[in-house]
């Protein structure tokens, strides 16, 4: 074992215990175990060559090391940093915690009253964000609950940080510490908050929380006892597990450490001092529609004893209209388009799709695709790949590619709702590959086409129909000044003569009486132009979008008046003897003519010739 004592200095597994029990050993051993990515290797090969009488099983080993490891029962003084500030509770409240990871939660509505921290204060801070490189980011403020310091240092500073906080632990902690690590034990300075919420719009689908998670317990404790813990618990069922797995959950599992979940912290390449942390991870709770009422517990211990700290950083809670739920590693692409893979094939992955055109593989795992800032997008994998897998916000500019199999449109299913795909590749009556499209597909269709080996999977939307008008019924109780300022279209049934119709900008009003005083000074005078249709005049913005229609008499007490900006306002009445509109001094002679408003500022003062 380079680099550290012989094994001959010591003639049993008692006297080396006695030996790491004094707390400057201690911190010497673990230095040197964090210095290679094979120390804990080496040092069992070294346990094995030392070869002593009462040498213990390899998992007893861990149990007599952290039963000497030193005595942390007096924590020292902790202060806030550059980047964290510690929780006072005489200062606030649980609820500016909650305040500082939460983003839009629209749709939500949170008990106040139900709001609770659990835990020291220094085991608790806040930030406005974090930036440890290597995707451990969190680009919004948010809060760190930890088992030891809420303010660890800002590099690696040693291989066994611990701030023993003598807190006591937690029964549910405790159960899902045993559930996937068979001979955990209890669990200690618990760090928990809790609230409740609940849905005021059915609309809301999920909720979702962007995480770390650091510890110190990497990589010596992989998948021991002794391993911390932390979890997302919502009405008393953990979301935290990494690939929907209970054996996964956010802790230093051999698994998730050998898939690629964690960053290697032990040379000191991040500023945080935890050995280990994971990339940014989103968990995803979807919401039961048969329940309004949800209890949340937000939390993290040691387990096993008090030694070594880990901590959860928790930022951007939001409420989302998708009903996907996991916990997935980020996957971010840029604006310019890129090529994005999942960190390695038993990953479940999130991926954020940037406004370019993107090319996306997934893992053997659920994943979800995030297609929503646009571009065309190539979502693409095997069937097994894809099998489970959600996509959010696809297009008909973006594909589903399925690789290296082929399939005809008679081999999918479509189930709406949102668009299940439910591909039998192999046409033997068995879904071979499940693909959720979130949305509303139902006005288009799919199509399936071979593009080599492969098999592309595009939707095609069906032209929209048109806009209905919207209806303005006028009768003798309906006032003199009428105020048409809707969005759209307002089709008027009834008699408008001597009304004033005022018509806003974003606005339309058509089938208007003879006699009318129709108001279109909200209009860029410039922007409109004059039409006549038979015995009506239309008028039009540059883009061509009717504002408004009146009808002309021949009758001098049905005179119509148009009001424009720059006090223009002109009298529109049909001639019976020329078969013609005139618009002040302006003559429409037949159906087509038009006039550009740009010339009516001038139409009082000069007159206006026949329209040709």
């Amino acid at each position: 074992m380079d680099n550290f004592y012989s094994w001959e200095e010591w003639s049993s597994w008692e006297e080396f215990l006695a030996w790491l029990s004094v707390e400057e050993n201690f911190f010497q051993w673990a230095d040197w175990m964090d210095s290679s990515d094979d120390a804990w290797i080496d040092f069992e090969y070294w346990l094995i060559e030392a070869n002593w009488p009462d040498l213990p099983p390899w998992e007893v080993v861990w149990s007599d090391i952290h039963a000497v490891s030193p005595d942390f029962s007096t924590p020292p003084e902790v202060e806030s940093n550059e980047v964290f500030t510690l929780y006072d509770s005489d200062v606030y409240t649980p609820a500016f915690l909650l305040d500082q990871m939460t983003g839009d939660i629209t749709g939500i509505s949170i008990d106040e009253e139900s709001l609770r921290y659990i835990g020291a204060d220094i085991a608790v801070s806040y930030f406005s964000e974090v930036d440890f490189g290597f995707n451990a980011t969190l680009a919004s403020s948010g809060i760190l609950l930890t088992s030891g310091s809420g303010a660890p240092p800002l590099e690696n500073t040693q291989g066994a940080y611990t701030i023993a906080l003598g807190e006591p632990g937690d029964p549910e902690l405790d159960q899902l510490a045993q559930d996937a690590f068979e001979f955990a034990g209890q669990t200690y300075d618990a760090s928990i908050l809790e609230f409740s919420f609940t849905v005021t719009d059915p609309s809301v689908q999920s909720i979702s929380f962007d995480l770390l998670f650091g510890s110190e317990e990497f990589p010596d404790f992989i998948d021991s006892d002794f391993v911390d813990i932390a979890a997302v618990i919502v009405n008393g069922q953990n979301y935290a597990y990494l690939d929907g797995d209970p054996n996964k959950p956010l802790s230093i599992v051999g698994a998730t450490v050998d898939d690629g979940r964690f960053i290697d912290n032990t040379q000191g390449a991040l500023p945080i001092e935890y050995n280990g942390m994971t990339p940014r991870l989103t968990v995803t709770v979807p919401l039961d529609g048969d329940t309004t009422t949800y209890d949340v517990r937000l939390a993290v211990a040691d387990t096993g004893d008090e030694a070594l700290d880990s901590g959860l950083f928790i930022s951007n809670f939001q409420t989302l209209g998708t009903g996907f739920g996991g916990t997935y590693v980020n996957v971010q692409a840029g604006d310019d388009g890129e090529v994005l893979v999942a960190p390695s094939p038993n990953t479940a992955t999130l991926f954020f799709g940037g406004a370019g055109d993107d090319t996306m593989t997934g893992s053997l795992a659920p994943d979800v695709y995030d297609l929503t800032q646009g571009g065309q997008n190539i979502v693409q994998g095997t069937l097994a790949q894809l099998d489970q897998d959600t996509v959010v916000g696809f297009s008909p500019q973006d594909v589903l590619k399925f690789l290296e199999v082929q399939f005809g449109i008679d081999d999918l299913t479509v189930t709406m709702g949102s668009a299940i795909l439910d591909v039998d590749a192999d046409g033997n009556g068995e879904v071979d590959s499940t693909v959720v499209l979130e949305g509303d597909f139902s006005n288009g269709e799919f199509s399936v086409v071979q593009d080599g080996d492969n098999t592309l999977i595009t939707f095609t939307a069906a032209e929209p129909a048109p806009e209905q008008d919207r209806l303005l019924i006028v009768d003798a109780q309906t006032p003199a000044q009428l105020m048409i300022d809707e969005p759209g279209v307002t089709r008027v049934l009834g008699d408008t003569a001597g009304k004033q119709v005022q018509i806003g900008a974003e606005s339309a009003a058509v089938n208007l009486a003879a006699g009318s005083e129709v108001d279109l000074t909200a209009f860029d005078l410039a922007d409109l132009s004059m039409v006549r249709n038979g015995t009506t005049l239309e008028v039009f913005q540059g883009t061509g979008v009717k504002v408004a229609q009146l009808a002309a008499s021949t009758a001098a007490d049905l005179a119509g008046t148009l009001l424009f900006q720059d006090d223009v306002n002109l009298t529109l009445t049909a001639d019976a003897a020329e078969q013609a509109l005139r618009l002040g001094d302006a003559i429409f002679a037949a159906d087509g003519d038009s006039v550009d408003g740009i010339f009516l500022s001038g139409l009082s003062q000069e007159g206006f010739l026949e329209v040709a």
